[in-house]
C-alpha cells in the first residue's frame, strides 16, 4: 500500500509542473514525443498532457525491458 501512496503523490506533483517529465525514451527514439514521464523509483508515469488536463496512461515497472510494450501499447493510439 505505501508505494501507491508514493505513486499517487508522485502524479499528483504533475499539476503544479505538467511539462517537467522528460519524453519517453524507448518511444521518442520512434518519433513519439507525446508521451512524457517521471519516476517513482522503480516505476514510470507515463502521462500526456491534453489542454488543461493530465492523462496518466500507465505505471510500469521500469526494472522491466520495455521498447515492445510500449512501442505496441502507444502506437495504436
Amino acid at each position: 500500500m505505501i508505494i501507491v501512496k508514493r505513486i499517487e503523490a508522485r502524479a499528483r506533483t504533475l499539476t503544479t509542473l505538467p511539462g517537467r517529465g522528460p519524453a519517453i525514451p524507448e518511444l521518442h527514439w520512434h518519433g513519439i514525443t507525446r508521451f512524457l514521464e517521471v519516476a517513482e523509483r522503480p516505476w514510470r508515469l507515463i502521462y500526456h498532457i491534453d489542454g488543461s488536463t493530465i492523462h496518466v496512461v500507465g505505471v510500469v515497472d521500469g526494472r522491466r525491458q520495455l521498447d515492445d510494450l510500449l512501442l505496441n501499447r502507444f502506437l495504436r493510439r
